[in-house]
């Protein structure tokens, strides 16, 4: 009889260890689902943001560049040839800044070679 009892009670405690297991599954599973959602909402989110992005013209500053098929143009005049057909707001925006930067830089250069003349 005592043999009985003790397979009874190592049978519940596996049973209990079970459910426990069970129940940390399920919360990782949930856990899992709850970030995914967050997840998904951020991306939502970042292409919501990305289809309203606008690029300022380096030009007139005034105005957004828009991005036709095979060229960006703005109204003040500004037209470039992209060359690439797929080209979004941020790689324009990438490509803008990184002119813009260089144009600087080469300016600063110039008054700095200009006044050790």
């Amino acid at each position: 009889v005592g043999g009985v009892v003790q397979e009874y009670d190592e049978l519940a405690v596996l049973d209990e260890i079970q459910q426990e297991l069970m129940s940390h599954e399920i919360s990782i599973i949930k856990e899992y689902e709850r970030n995914l959602q967050l997840e998904q909402q951020y991306l939502s989110s970042l292409v919501e943001d990305m289809e309203h992005m606008h690029v300022i013209c380096p030009i007139c500053h005034t105005n957004n560049l828009s991005i036709n098929s095979c060229f960006v143009s703005c109204p003040c005049g500004l037209h470039i040839s992209t060359k690439v057909e797929s080209l979004d707001y941020i790689q324009l925006l990438m490509i803008v800044n990184t002119r813009i930067c260089y144009t600087s830089l080469n300016s600063l250069w110039s008054l700095l070679v200009e006044q050790e003349k």
